[in-house]
């Protein structure tokens, strides 16, 4: 069910593709916005920021996640991280995977670490 939620919504995005005042709009009049979206989306930093900001490309989809996460939840986004902050990010993802549960994710999450020679922590 999820998954068929999932394509409904992007097909949603795709049908406000060049209008995303209407597409705030609409979703914030049918309730799709939790109190808790709400208070991360009034920040400062995002209401400053400006198409121009956003890089023009991503490493992989963890790091384009990153920099969206960094719009709401008022972190900084590093552009490059060492090798070492991967390697403890990563392994932290893995167990939160893990102990939530989460397993298809984690064995994403172990692949992606073995093709890359990350080490398990």
């Amino acid at each position: 069910m999820i998954n068929q939620e999932y394509e409904n919504l992007v097909n949603l995005l795709k049908v406000f593709k060049n209008r995303p005042h209407h597409l705030a709009k609409y979703l914030s009049d049918n309730d799709a916005f939790s109190d808790s979206f709400l208070d991360k989306l009034n920040n400062n930093k995002l209401s400053n920021i400006s198409e121009d900001d956003t890089p023009d490309s991503f490493v992989d989809i963890n790091h384009m996640n990153e920099y969206f996460n960094s719009l709401i939840d008022g972190t900084n986004f590093e552009e490059k991280k060492s090798f070492e902050k991967v390697v403890i990010d990563i392994n932290f993802k893995l167990n939160k995977c893990l102990k939530e549960e989460r397993y298809e994710e984690a064995v994403n999450i172990r692949n992606y670490m073995e093709k890359n020679n990350i080490p398990r922590i």
